[in-house]
């Protein structure tokens, strides 16, 4: 049963056919949306987080994901929300699970989207499809991204300029949240944040 007040929303970032631990969740954030005062609130749960299995055991908080779906096929990000509301003592009403490409094409779809970049970094290890590196760089201060720049500045793991952390990669996972949001708005898709 849904609450009229408040709507907590799993969302799940993973890497998709084509890449290597495919149904590893790479973004986990929970938001919560009051719907009284219209206002959301964002919790980015790192990616290499210890998860309690029981019997003292733990195991990283992204292959929740990727066990509940290779035991439960087309169950996996459901069971994930269901595992992380026990965990966190949180309801989670609706879970939603998207891929590289399928969020790479979202943010296309609304034109693209527009960040204010905090800090300028460069990282010189970022994967490519042919399991390489290239570098990438951002610069401060407004930006407009295309799907493929979203997805890079979201992914981007060995970033300097204190860009490097997964508590940085978190911060700019909720920035390009708060842009697609900003995005929709504007577009008058949704008038309900």
């Amino acid at each position: 049963k849904v609450p009229k007040d408040r709507v907590n929303i799993l969302l799940l970032g993973i890497g998709g056919e084509g890449h290597e631990g495919a149904q590893l969740t790479d973004t986990i954030i929970l938001a919560s949306v009051d719907l009284k005062d219209k206002r959301v609130g964002l919790l980015s749960i790192p990616r290499d987080t210890a998860y309690p299995l029981g019997g003292g055991r733990f195991e990283k908080i992204n292959a929740v994901q990727a066990y509940a779906e290779q035991d439960y096929p087309g169950e996996g990000a459901r069971r994930t929300a269901d595992a992380l509301g026990k965990l966190l003592e949180v309801d989670i009403h609706h879970v939603l699970r998207v891929d590289f490409a399928g969020f790479a094409k979202f943010i296309d779809a609304i034109g693209g989207i527009d960040v204010m970049v905090e800090r300028s970094f460069v990282d010189p290890q970022y994967p490519t499809p042919d399991d390489r590196w290239m570098t990438v760089s951002f610069k401060k201060g407004p930006q407009h991204f295309s799907g493929e720049q979203a997805l890079i500045f979201a992914r981007s793991r060995h970033g300097n300029n204190g860009e490097g952390s997964d508590f940085a990669r978190s911060h700019r996972q909720q920035l390009i949240m708060l842009a697609i949001r900003e995005k929709l708005l504007s577009l008058r898709t949704i008038s309900d944040p």
